[in-house]
């Protein structure tokens, strides 16, 4: 199907994108997870749900997918941060520092600095 519709991954980000800024978290979802049949493997998604998931209060999802953007680009400060944050809310700190220490690193200033 990508094939013949090589947009129809991007356009899904794009639907997805409109629904969760105008709060619709639940539909963002769903366009999220059909995306996802047409590329497994692209962190942004993976982040994209974890996002939306944090913003629906389900912090076990949030970090299900947090977790799989971060195995799919260790680099990827933004998921670190956000699964620091997760750990420091289920009281886990060794786990919150782990992933704070990731990011301590980041070219982002901003993230560097979120993470101390």
């Amino acid at each position: 199907m990508l094939r013949e519709k090589p947009d129809y991954y991007q356009g899904s980000i794009l639907l997805g994108n409109i629904l969760y800024d105008s709060e619709n978290f639940k539909e963002a979802l769903n366009v999220y997870s059909q995306a996802l049949q047409y590329n497994p493997t692209e962190y942004e998604l993976y982040y994209l749900m974890g996002m939306t998931y944090t913003r629906l209060n389900d912090f076990k999802g949030a970090e299900e997918y947090y977790k799989k953007a971060a195995s799919l680009n260790s680099i990827a400060d933004p998921a670190n941060l956000n699964l620091g944050q997760l750990y420091l809310l289920f009281k886990e700190y060794d786990e919150a520092e782990k992933y704070f220490y990731e990011t301590i690193k980041s070219d982002d200033e901003e993230i560097s600095a979120y993470s101390y």
